[in-house]
Order: structure tokens, then sequence, then C-alpha cells
């Protein structure tokens, strides 16, 4: 029992330590750039620099500054995000978009991501009102969108390079009358489950001369077995991260 509770303690620790080296990676603005170039509409016109720019609050500094990520909003069920900042609306100047990243180290089996991941965004749909970065009081059209992306690096291998997302819909059951999309579109969910790409698969030339692809940039970022410099490389030439 005593060897299943040491092994026990070195997972976890090795959890903690592989978390939290996500997070410094995913903390980079050159890294977020590329991300939200690959899996935000609004952004994939936009140059890395240019998406860049529009992180609040804007300054030199290489990576973001993150919010206050523990919401004690509803007591007893404290919730600690991995990322959580502003980004200025690149069609809309005039409006923000609240960007939360989560890093899963290992998938949990407790229980279904999506249920998780859509609590998460309820929480910071909910947490906006009356606060400094939402809407006052009944000023609902104020609301701010709310992206998140879940990056899960340890799951079942049937899952590999799968990309899903989760949205609101308005289905019309009686006459013709219907919103715009955009008036209840303010959540995107995205669990995203890269899969380890092998050095054996393919060489370097042949990944430079194929186009981006958000599976392989995050498996470049963690989990590839390739030297280096060769993912260095690969980051710079293709994707625009020095």
């Amino acid at each position: 029992m005593s060897h299943l509770s040491e092994l026990g303690t070195v997972l976890e620790m090795e959890k903690h330590y592989f978390d939290s080296q996500s997070k410094i990676i995913l903390s980079f603005k050159s890294v977020q750039a590329a991300l939200l170039q690959q899996c935000l509409d609004e952004c994939k016109h936009l140059s890395l620099h240019e998406i860049a720019s529009l992180i609040q609050p804007s300054s030199s500094h290489s990576k973001i500054i993150t919010l206050n990520p523990e919401d004690l909003r509803m007591p007893g069920a404290r919730i600690i995000y991995d990322l959580l900042y502003v980004l200025q609306h690149p069609l809309h100047p005039d409006r923000s978009i609240l960007i939360h990243i989560e890093a899963q180290g290992e998938e949990s089996y407790k229980y279904h991501l999506p249920r998780r991941s859509l609590y998460y965004a309820y929480r910071l749909i909910a947490g906006q009102q009356n606060h400094s970065l939402g809407f006052q009081n009944e000023s609902y059209n104020d609301i701010l969108d709310v992206p998140s992306l879940w990056i899960c690096l340890r799951h079942a291998k049937k899952k590999d390079n799968c990309w899903l997302e989760y949205t609101t819909e308005e289905k019309l059951r009686k006459r013709n009358f219907r919103f715009d999309p955009a008036v209840y579109g303010i959540s995107k969910i995205h669990p995203l489950y890269p899969g380890i790409q092998s050095k054996e698969e393919k060489n370097v030339d042949e990944i430079l001369k194929e186009p981006k692809d958000v599976m392989e940039l995050l498996s470049l970022l963690f989990l590839s077995d390739r030297e280096f410099e060769q993912i260095l490389l690969i980051l710079e030439k293709k994707y625009d991260i020095l």
C-alpha cells in the first residue's frame, strides 16, 4: 500500500509540473496569437503581429498579463482558470473578447470534459454582471463573448488530433422569426486533442511545405519527439513564432 501511495504522489507531482510548464508555454503572446489565428474565425484574416497587438493590456512584454484566475463569487464553488485575458475585438474595435485557455496535462475520467467546459464558460458569462470587465445591471447586450480553448495533452488514442466545437444554436419550432446568431452566440468551446506527430512520419522539409495546422502546432509545442532545434526551426519558419 505504501508503494502505491508513493507512486500516486509522484504521478500527482508530475501532473502539476506538466500543467505548470504548459501554462508557461501558453502564456507567450506569440503562441496565443498562433492559437487564436487557427481557432477563432475573427482572427483568421490577421497576422500574428496584428493579433498580438490586440491582446490587452497592450504592452511590449512577450507574455500576456492574465486576469485574476480565481473565481470565488459562488460560495463553495471555487474555480481557478489557467489563463484568462482580454482581446480587443478584431472586427469591432469598441468591443472586447474574453479569452479563456485551459491546459489539461491528463484527461480526467471522473467526468465528461464537455460538462466541465460548459460549466466554466457559463461561470465566465454570469460573472460579468456588475463587474468592471463585463456589463452593468441589465445591459445584457454588453456581455463579452467567451471563446474557451481546452488543450488536452494526454488522452485516449481514439481522440488523437480531434478538434470539437460547442456552440449555442437556435432551433425554429414555429413561425418564421429568427434572431441574428451574433445575439446568442456568445460562447464557443473548443476541446483540442493533439496527438504525437513523430519525427519518423515526416521530415522538416515536408512539414514546411504543408499548410498550418493547429494540431501540428500543439504537438510541436508539447508532445513532439523531434530534436529541440528542429522544433524551433518549424515554429519560426512555418508558424512565425520566434
